[in-house]
Order: structure tokens, then sequence, then C-alpha cells
């Protein structure tokens, strides 16, 4: 999250992010925010904050990049394609 809100400051494009179904700039500070709650739920620290405010840049972006929504149910079959451990752990969670 640091990454993308450092390269949306300097001004540069996240089209690749965008296209790839990586980043939905207008979730930038609330995934941050979850992100760091899993992190310090597995005992992790963390230690680079984020502002909500920092991540106003994001209204530098056309409109509908701003709202790029990322497909998630295309998102997870990547996940599940890409990482054996993660598809092993998803087939044993319960159905909700």
């Amino acid at each position: 999250m640091h990454m993308f809100l450092g390269a949306l400051k300097k001004g540069k494009k996240v089209d690749g992010y965008l296209k790839n179904n990586l980043f939905e700039p207008r979730l930038l500070y609330q995934r941050h925010e979850d992100l760091k709650q899993e992190m310090i739920r597995r005992g992790y620290n963390h230690k680079s904050c984020m502002e909500e405010c920092d991540c106003a840049c994001v209204l530098d972006m056309p409109q509908e990049k701003q709202y790029w929504e990322i497909d998630k149910d295309a998102a997870l079959k990547d996940l599940l394609d890409r990482c054996p451990e993660c598809r092993s752990n998803y087939e044993v969670l319960p159905v909700t």
C-alpha cells in the first residue's frame, strides 16, 4: 500500500496494477488498515503508519481510475491457480 501511495504522490501511473486486478485506489487507506490489523493479528510489528489524509492524492487520478474495482472472482481464481497452499487452505474453509 505504501508503494501505491508513493507512486501516486509522485504522479506516476498505476495503470498496470489496475489492469492486472491488483489495486482499488479509493480503498487505499482502508486496505492499509485491514492489512495492518492482519499483521498485528499474526504477531508482526507494524511500523509504517499511513494517515487517511495522505491518500488524498487518489483524487488527482481520473475519476474512472479512482473508482476502479478489482474483479474479486478473477483475483481469487488467479490466487488459487498460482498458490497450492492458498488453494489447500481455501478448500477447507467453512461455507458461509
